[in-house]
């Protein structure tokens, strides 16, 4: 499987139309530049959030809400921080996601 380029990233994004695969490519995207732009990765997890919303309680879900939290925890909003990551938290103990527990 070859690794996508970001502008790979945002042409298959601007394409999706299912919510799960745009908040898959979102939380991709936060990921990429969560270590040298926090400000970007901050606004592809809180799009990824938004999309996330209308998923049910899944494992996806739990993964943008996970990475939204470490974001907002990075930029230094650590109450809304926490709050994220507690419904994050609870999502992965429903779904028995042990291993996504950040």
């Amino acid at each position: 499987m070859a690794i996508k380029t970001i502008e790979g990233l945002k042409k298959e994004l601007h394409g999706a139309t299912q919510n799960r695969k745009k908040v898959r490519i979102l939380v991709e995207l936060s990921d990429r530049f969560y270590l040298s732009d926090s400000i970007v990765a901050l606004h592809y997890a809180k799009e990824a959030v938004k999309y996330s919303k209308a998923l049910a309680d899944d494992i996806d879900k739990g993964i943008a809400l996970s990475k939204y939290g470490r974001c907002l925890n990075k930029t230094s909003d650590h109450v809304k921080a926490r709050e994220i990551l507690q419904e994050a938290l609870s999502i992965f103990r429903e779904v028995g996601a042990a291993s996504e527990i950040p």
